[in-house]
């Protein structure tokens, strides 16, 4: 018998993924992700959404700064196991051998790594690909994007990740080279 503690992401998929429409942080994930999602549509230089600003509007423009927001959104992660971008790639699933209190991210790109996760989280609410499940009184999104059918990208990230790093982005890079000095 499977317990809370022993189940992978698959089976708290089926046995309990319900959307909490009155809860504010739902809201507030759906908003920036999918409402004003600051990545670009493909190579072109409009964003995804229409009402969504580019990441450069942000402070976080070309490749260094493109380094630090992996880095500030690895560490604003509580239990990342897995961050992986693979280039060109494909992604196999991991909800059957992976269990909560593990976050990972994996997905595939073919050019900028970053823009390409945000899009590919809008994807996910987008198209209906996502699982909120709780876990020890913590909400948990487990997020599918496709392509043609092909999984190209799935994440489980508890809801204190996603709204940590939607904070990231809107403080910009000034402001994640200040916390990592020490300076508020």
């Amino acid at each position: 018998m499977c317990t809370e503690e022993t189940k992978t992401y698959q089976e708290l998929i089926k046995a309990e993924a319900e959307i909490d429409w009155d809860s504010k942080n739902f809201w507030n994930i759906i908003r920036f992700y999918l409402i004003e999602c600051p990545s670009r549509n493909g190579g072109l230089q409009n964003p995804v959404s229409a009402k969504g600003k580019l990441l450069a509007a942000y402070g976080w423009e070309g490749g260094p700064k493109f380094s630090e927001l992996k880095k500030a959104f690895i560490h604003a992660c509580s239990r990342l196991e897995t961050f992986e971008g693979v280039k060109n790639g494909s992604i196999k699933s991991k909800l059957e051998g992976i269990a909560p209190p593990t976050e990972y991210c994996s997905f595939s790109f073919s050019s900028n790594e970053m823009e390409t996760l945000l899009r590919k989280i809008r994807n996910a609410f987008a198209h209906g690909n996502f699982y909120p499940i709780k876990f020890r009184g913590q909400k948990i999104y487990v997020l599918q994007s496709f392509y043609h059918g092909k999984l190209n990208a799935e994440m489980a990230l508890y809801e204190q990740t996603l709204l940590n790093w939607i904070d990231v982005i809107k403080e910009g890079p000034i402001k994640v080279k200040q916390e990592e000095k020490g300076i508020t």
